[in-house]
């Protein structure tokens, strides 16, 4: 229950700007396949990703307006970076020249690191303090006002931007984070992000020992 409470709120952004008007049946189905997608991509259950975002795509374009074809692709590429998926966002790049959404153009430049500060405004409620700490180099502030998105994806999202400037203590508590939600390709993103920071060797034995257990397949 709280991985969907945690979900449907993520897609406030990316589905849907506004509730003043009742979602449409595809604007409904698209949301709903686009929740599954969120829940199973950071869960690593692949197949079932790519199943319901396919769904989530097959029912946005039933509409002329792309926004919300747009707003998928932002996610899609920001849940990649979640997961150190290094990605040019290019599915959104490909109808940027027929969309006019100061949102989706300020979400895009935070993900890409070249927000600009009259930007901050269009971004997502939970994002705004980070950003704006983030944006300013205050990396000390900006870790602070991390731990503090409540959201789980978009905690996620932004804790991949800010991986330069935490310690082994932050680490943990991604770590923490993600596996109340059983996030598991998270977990193995942030294993990895550990072992490689670390110079202990004792440590980097027992993180790899994990990473093996969790990609066994027995």
């Amino acid at each position: 229950m709280m991985k969907l409470l945690f979900t449907l709120s993520f897609l406030v952004f990316f589905i849907s700007c506004s509730f003043v008007k009742k979602p449409n049946e595809w604007e409904r189905k698209s949301s709903m396949s686009f929740a599954s997608y969120v829940d199973a991509f950071l869960s690593a259950d692949d197949y079932t990703a790519k199943n319901s975002l396919n769904r989530a795509i097959k029912h946005a374009k039933q509409s002329s307006d792309l926004d919300s074809l747009a707003k998928i692709y932002l996610g899609e590429c920001a849940l990649k970076s979640a997961v150190g998926i290094q990605t040019a966002c290019e599915k959104y790049l490909s109808l940027r020249e027929l969309l006019d959404s100061q949102e989706l153009e300020a979400y895009y430049a935070f993900l890409e690191g070249t927000i600009l500060s009259e930007q901050l405004t269009y971004l997502p409620r939970q994002y705004k303090p980070f950003a704006m700490s983030y944006g300013a180099r205050e990396y000390e502030v900006a870790k602070k006002r991390l731990f503090e998105i409540e959201n789980a994806a978009s905690f996620l999202i932004a804790a991949q931007m800010m991986r330069e400037y935490l310690d082994a203590n932050d680490r943990e508590k991604i770590l923490n984070r993600a596996s109340e939600n059983g996030y598991k390709k998270v977990i193995l993103f942030w294993l990895d992000e550990s072992k490689k920071r670390s110079s202990i060797k004792s440590e980097i034995n027992q993180i790899e020992k994990k990473i093996s257990i969790l990609n066994s397949k027995e």
